[in-house]
C-alpha cells in the first residue's frame, strides 16, 4: 500500500518505510524487506529514537504504536482525541513525546520503559499540535492556535510562548501549519497557512 512516513536507523543501515498494515525495513540496497513489523493499521509517522533501540508510530486510529529494535516488542498508547502526527524523541531517548489536540504528552522509556505508566503532560494550546521538535532540553512544540510554547526540560510550565497572534495582520491567518529549528538551536522556522513563513528567536542559555 502507500508509503506513509520513512525513518533511518541512526546507523543508517535500514530504513522503516510505514504502510497501511506493516512497518517495513529495507537495505538502502534495495530488495526485499530485511524485517517487517506487521500491525493492524495505517501508520502517519515514523520516528526512531537517536540511541536506536525504538521506533514509534502515530497513527490513523489515534494511537501510538511503539516496537523495540530489534525483537519486536511492542507497546501500544490509545485514546488520543484524534489521529496521531507529530511526535518526538528528546536526545537522550528516554523521553517520547506525542503531540494531541492542544495537550502533549511525554512517555517515560527509561529503566523498565512506560508499560503501566502515566504520560508527563504539558498543556496551554487551545488548538491542535502542528509540530514538535527537540533542540537540547528544549522541546518546541506548534500550534493552529498561532503559538509556539518553549519547554525547558519537559516542565509543566514553558519557558517562552512565541504569540504570531500579538500585532498580527487579521487578513492573515496565523495558523501554524509546520516548524523547524535552525542547525544552532538558537532560531525557529515557522511556516503558517497563508503561504508565509515566520522567524523567532529562541536562544537558549
Amino acid at each position: 500500500s502507500t508509503v506513509t512516513s520513512l525513518a533511518w536507523s541512526p546507523d543508517g543501515k535500514r530504513v522503516g518505510a510505514g504502510t497501511y498494515g506493516a512497518l517495513s525495513w529495507y537495505s538502502p540496497d534495495g530488495g526485499q524487506p530485511l524485517k517487517r513489523f506487521d500491525w493492524k493499521g495505517s501508520i502517519l509517522t515514523l520516528t526512531v529514537a537517536p540511541n536506536g533501540k525504538w521506533v514509534a508510530s502515530g497513527n490513523q486510529d489515534n494511537s501510538v504504536h511503539v516496537w523495540r529494535l530489534w525483537t519486536a516488542e511492542e507497546l501500544e498508547m490509545t485514546g488520543y482525541a484524534a489521529k496521531v502526527q507529530h511526535l518526538a524523541w528528546d536526545p537522550t531517548s528516554r523521553w517520547l513525546c506525542v503531540g494531541d489536540l492542544g495537550e502533549i504528552t511525554c512517555w517515560d522509556f527509561s529503566g523498565r520503559g512506560p508499560l503501566g505508566s502515566r504520560p508527563r503532560s504539558l498543556t496551554g494550546h487551545t488548538r491542535r499540535i502542528t509540530g514538535l521538535a527537540f533542540s537540547g532540553a528544549v522541546l518546541a512544540s506548534a500550534s493552529a492556535d498561532g503559538t509556539v510554547r518553549l519547554w525547558r526540560s519537559l516542565s509543566a510550565k514553558p519557558e517562552a510562548i512565541i504569540d504570531l497572534n500579538a500585532g498580527a495582520d487579521p487578513d492573515i491567518s496565523t495558523e501554524i501549519v509546520a516548524m523547524a529549528w535552525h542547525p544552532d538551536g538558537d532560531r525557529l522556522a515557522v511556516g503558517l497557512a497563508d503561504d508565509a513563513i515566520a522567524f523567532a528567536e529562541a536562544v537558549q542559555e
